[in-house]
């Protein structure tokens, strides 16, 4: 569950003041002095007379206070935690958020084996990171990740390592789509699991940087 803190609880409390007030008249706060014994019909605090403020935290006990003798008060209180309870519930993020590269699906099919550098550049952007080994390969990383609570660090939950392969005359050789299968790296295009090679040992470097676990 997520916490609402106490500040948050206070600024959701600035609604309900000019109420609380009012309760604090109708309990006998707002009797002027000299009146004797308070009489059971009170003349609540014309709201000319009512000081503008926001409420604080001393309010919030008060109301707690009153409550227990204030239907109105006791109202007041639990509309007050429901609404501070929901806000703080909205603080709660549990849909997968996308970081790194945001893979477009269309622009990748315009990318295709024979495809010159200078196009793929032009169509895919700026690749992540690039390994110079061999023939050069360009690598788009993305990134899955939730975060249950607000103050918690994000949690990778899946990872795409998109590995585009060049000749020598960098025109495109090879496209693949890593990620994991069963802690196995697998190729999403071809459907495979590579087997060995350098390219296998650079994805699964990327992929353990993440903490994701790598078989």
């Amino acid at each position: 569950m997520c916490a609402v803190p106490a500040a948050g609880m206070v600024a959701l409390l600035q609604g309900p003041a000019a109420a609380l007030l009012a309760i604090r008249s109708d309990a006998g706060y707002g009797i002027p002095a000299g009146s004797g014994k308070r009489n059971r019909r009170r003349e609540p605090i014309p709201n000319s007379h009512r000081p503008e403020r926001a409420a604080s935290w001393s309010d919030y006990m008060a109301l707690h206070k009153l409550s227990e003798r204030s239907p109105f008060a006791a109202w007041t209180l639990r509309a007050a935690f429901g609404a501070a309870l929901a806000v703080g519930l909205s603080a709660c993020n549990t849909e997968p958020q996308t970081r790194g590269y945001v893979l477009d699906e269309k622009l990748l099919n315009e990318v295709r084996v024979g495809t010159d550098a200078q196009k793929v550049l032009s169509t895919m952007g700026s690749p992540s990171t690039v390994s110079t080994v061999g023939n050069q390969t360009w690598y788009y990383i993305s990134q899955k990740t939730t975060r249950p609570l607000q103050f918690m660090n994000p949690t990778v939950i899946d990872q795409r390592v998109l590995a585009i392969n060049f000749n020598k005359g960098m025109r495109v050789e090879k496209i693949a789509s890593y990620g994991l299968q069963d802690g196995v790296v697998f190729d999403f295009i071809s459907r495979t699991t590579p087997t060995g090679g350098n390219e296998l040992s650079v994805v699964r470097q990327l992929l353990r940087a993440t903490g994701q676990g790598v078989i």
